[in-house]
């Protein structure tokens, strides 16, 4: 087979079987160039070939010493080579993807190989015999024939292009697409490493609506995606219509708090615009709260897969009776100060007639003089008769504040635990 249908069959070959464990060979240049290289590297004994010229010392000399179609093309030079390559990646950082591109970049150049009427001698040096696929050499292809080379090399073309799907999504995800339900969805999940990403087209009282959302949590009969605005869960109860996974580059990273103590306001502000996996509460009071889509009312609760969760904290009856008691004292206080500026008004107003009265009344004619003596009189007696009032102003605004910190005391406290998604 000639060498620019090994490197077309190989790479399809390679990414096809690589899809398996999710390398797309198309990802990244360096994959591109190792398949192409891996594919053509048994040929490195030939000396017409590409690699060979490119390797031209090391093809004369195997070809002097093996000949073509030898020891390249072996079990053991495979063996030899994928341990050599992966002893050299272990010993890198990354993954092992290198060493499988290796693995099935080369022994598709040993397959095509085997498919031609030469065949290889796959088990040499212990077996010099040609190994061949089919048996019937009139089925098998022949090297250098244009024909069959352009039939080849049109049908790896074509391969690649119909297979742009499996090598970008991988095998699994492809395969579990196909299924549409639950039960392949927790499969991808399960075998994803990442974060997977969920379309969902559902059939919702006779109308089709579409979500999409982060894979949270999965069963084979239950799932939780989160939209960016809620959570969404999904079962077999519905009637899902389309159900398509995605694999993202996102890991699932979670944060965990635990909060004593702390005002229900501290807990709103805590909780706000978080994805919530997992919340744990226990209150001083009972409070209202959202569960399976039922209002509950309870002091303590456990809630899962919550964004801004409605919750209402209601007052105890020590709360209450320190409320009634505080807005009777306020009442008191307001009533007082009332009465003291409307008595501290009426002094001042006849404070002042007496005083314009007194300073004026030598200036009178005798007539005006004994009117003004007679309102004096009057006057003196109305300023005499205010009584004056006791200023308890002072005692009613310390009770309030003795009783603003009891009810600090006694102001319900929330404990509990918090797990949410950091996205």
């Amino acid at each position: 087979m000639s060498g620019a249908n090994h490197i077309v069959g190989g790479t399809v070959f390679t990414g096809i079987f690589a899809s398996f464990w999710n390398i797309n060979v198309f990802e990244k240049p360096e994959y591109l160039f190792f398949t192409a290289f891996f594919s053509i590297l048994p040929d490195v004994d030939h000396l017409k070939s590409p690699i060979g010229k490119l390797f031209y010392p090391i093809a004369k000399w195997l070809y002097i010493k093996y000949g073509h179609r030898t020891i390249t093309h072996s079990l053991i030079f495979f063996l030899s080579a994928w341990l050599l390559i992966y002893f050299l990646e272990s010993v890198t950082p990354g993954g092992n993807e290198i060493t499988l591109i290796f693995a099935f970049a080369f022994f598709s150049h040993l397959l095509f190989d085997m498919m031609t009427k030469q065949g290889i001698p796959l088990l040499w040096p212990f077996m010099r015999n040609p190994c061949v696929i089919p048996g019937n050499p009139e089925l098998r292809l022949k090297s250098s024939h244009l024909q069959t080379e352009a039939i080849c090399f049109a049908i790896f073309i074509l391969l690649g292009i119909t297979c742009q799907p499996l090598f970008a999504q991988g095998f699994w995800t492809s395969y579990n697409k196909a299924f549409n339900d639950l039960k392949h969805l927790h499969q991808e999940n399960k075998q994803s490493e990442t974060l997977v990403s969920v379309k969902v087209q559902l059939m919702k009282n006779g109308n089709i609506s579409n979500d999409e959302g982060l894979l949270i949590h999965s069963t084979e009969s239950k799932a939780v995606i989160f939209n960016g605005r809620q959570f969404l869960e999904l079962n077999n109860e519905m009637k899902i219509i389309t159900i398509t996974p995605t694999r993202t580059k996102q890991h699932l990273t979670t944060t965990d708090l635990l909060f004593f103590n702390i005002t229900p306001d501290s807990l709103k502000d805590l909780i706000k615009n978080k994805p919530i996996l997992q919340l744990k509460l226990q209150s001083t009071s009972t409070f209202s709260f959202i569960k399976d889509n039922k209002p509950s009312k309870a002091a303590s609760a456990d809630l899962e897969y919550q964004f801004n969760p409605v919750m209402a904290f209601l007052p105890d009856s020590v709360t209450n009776k320190l409320v009634n008691q505080m807005e009777i004292l306020k009442y008191e206080l307001q009533k007082t100060q009332n009465e003291k500026r409307l008595s501290e008004k009426s002094r001042h107003d006849l404070q002042y007639r007496i005083d314009q009265l007194t300073s004026s009344i030598h200036q009178m004619d005798l007539y005006e003089r004994e009117k003004a003596v007679q309102e004096l009189t009057i006057r003196r007696k109305e300023l005499e008769s205010i009584p004056a009032n006791q200023d308890d102003t002072g005692k009613l605004q310390l009770r309030i504040n003795q009783l603003q910190e009891e009810m600090r005391k006694s102001h319900v406290r929330v404990s509990g635990y918090l797990q949410y998604l950091i996205l």
